[in-house]
């Protein structure tokens, strides 16, 4: 083999580790910066207690904690994005993430308060919980279906005394709060609870 070969074998020798070097040092670069950006962490909204559907978020329902979302950060409302003010479109519960999906600027959903006897309630009844509404015609003596899926806001303590009334608030949508108020007039209600 003649000088001018060996020598060209040194220099692409060269050239090769050269490159090898500079993608070694390029991706320990980029690992390091990934793992550095990874321990970022923004401030996001979460609740402190749990938020009936269509209730209005109030600065005592909510604080900060700082998380790593990653791609799915948008989704959520973050420290300079607050949420107070809005309503909910469903109930949120404890310690969760506030989505932007999950709240709006108004609410087709009206506060309706009932004095229904314990009797007629699900003995575990609490705030957060589905019930389906059923109206029994004291005259007919039949049942009806009147609302399903109706959130519960608030619940006062229930009385184990099945003599007792107890007052539930729900959450009626706008259109239906005259039937069941129509309805309300007699003690023909009855609240089915929903099982999650």
């Amino acid at each position: 083999m003649n000088k001018s070969a060996v020598i060209k074998i040194k220099n692409y020798r060269r050239i090769y580790i050269s490159v090898a070097f500079f993608v070694f040092i390029f991706s320990i670069t980029s690992l390091y910066l990934s793992a550095e950006k990874a321990k970022e962490r923004d401030n996001y909204w979460i609740t402190n207690k749990s938020i009936p559907l269509g209730q209005i978020i109030t600065e005592k329902d909510i604080e900060l904690k700082a998380l790593d979302l990653g791609v799915i950060a948008n989704r959520y409302f973050k420290q300079s994005e607050s949420p107070v003010g809005l309503f909910t479109q469903n109930s949120i519960m404890k310690n969760e993430l506030i989505t932007t999906s999950n709240v709006a600027r108004t609410t087709e959903f009206r506060n309706v308060s009932l004095k229904i006897p314990n009797g007629h309630l699900p003995p575990t009844l609490d705030e957060n919980d589905d019930v389906d509404i059923w109206f029994s015609d004291p005259l007919t003596s039949n049942s009806i279906l009147l609302l399903e899926r109706i959130s519960v806001v608030w619940v006062d303590e229930l009385n184990t005394n099945f003599g007792g009334v107890s007052t539930v608030v729900l959450a009626i949508p706008q259109d239906k709060v005259a039937t069941l108020i129509k309805s309300s007039r007699s003690d023909g209600l009855d609240l089915v609870q929903i099982e999650k």
